[in-house]
């Protein structure tokens, strides 16, 4: 039986808006138009998942998808939901120099803000792409205005991660009187061994219980988990193309059990956009964190 979610803390609920085709390496950004487009179906199949659920969350739009389908964008907006920013093009940060992760992102700024009429707070890199190698886009986010940043991975995979950042939300940049706030996705420690529980590719492949164990030993230690989850993996019948056998299991393993998921999980536990959790911060210690 699920719990009575009442009087439990709130967790963040986010989507990374982005179409089946954006986050495959082998498909460059100047082809992008050449194929199929899908967000549009599967976002708005995720709205209405939250609106029956009657919950509201954080939108990591990509620029791209802004400029193209804006009113998407404005359903989302109109919804209630928290509209955040993914970057323009789906470019690995550390793939990038500077000067172009600068211009990337302000153009996704001005695109999303431009049609939400929303200022955008929070940045999510495509596939987690801060690390210590990129950790100088921090202060660029700092610098652009934003307020919270949601890309560090506290552990460490082929693509990603900083293993020794911390599980929890922390001050990870300060500027005079600034800070940029980090909100890691949910890694958990079972038996010495970090877990990532609560999102993406992990959630189609870790069983229920261990997804919900998770979240509620988060949530013991009066910490909010994150959630995260993209369109296309709302849509188990979304176009195959030929990949390496790891990226294969990446883009196309256990489409058909994603939904199922999120909606237990909306269930049983309580969720917000991360922007209201983060101005309740009296709720949570954060703490510094320039050590990287």
């Amino acid at each position: 039986m699920l719990e009575n979610k009442s009087n439990k803390i709130t967790n963040a609920m986010t989507v990374d808006v982005e179409d089946w085709h954006h986050s495959i390496d082998s498909i460059p950004f100047e082809d992008w138009d050449k194929y199929e487009s899908r967000v549009e179906r599967n976002t708005y199949k995720i709205l209405e998942i939250f609106d029956k659920a009657g919950i509201k969350g954080t939108f990591f739009v990509l620029g791209y998808i802004a400029q193209k389908n804006p009113l998407l964008i404005k359903d989302i907006n109109s919804h209630g939901h928290e509209i955040a920013t993914h970057g323009f093009a789906h470019r690995l940060v550390y793939r990038q120099t500077q000067q172009e992760f600068r211009e990337d992102l302000k153009r996704a700024i001005g695109e999303t803000e431009n049609i939400s009429q929303q200022k955008v707070l929070g940045y999510r890199a495509p596939y987690w792409t801060i690390t210590k190698e990129s950790y100088w886009a921090l202060d660029i986010l700092l610098e652009e205005g934003l307020k919270y940043d949601s890309s560090i991975f506290p552990m460490k995979t082929y693509l990603y991660g900083i293993p020794e950042a911390p599980l929890y939300p922390y001050i990870v940049k300060e500027n005079n009187e600034n800070s940029l706030i980090e909100f890691p996705p949910s890694v958990v420690n079972f038996m010495g061994i970090k877990v990532p529980v609560a999102g993406g590719f992990y959630m189609r492949l870790l069983p229920s219980w261990l997804i919900r164990s998770g979240i509620n030993r988060i949530n013991k230690d009066e910490q909010a988990a994150i959630v995260y989850t993209h369109p296309p993996e709302f849509d188990p019948h979304k176009p195959v193309v030929k990949l390496p056998f790891m990226e294969k299991i990446l883009h196309y393993y256990n489409l058909d059990v994603m939904e199922r998921k999120i909606k237990t999980l909306l269930l049983e536990f309580k969720f917000g956009p991360i922007k209201e959790m983060l101005n309740l911060s009296n709720k949570f210690t954060f703490v510094s964190n320039n050590s990287h």
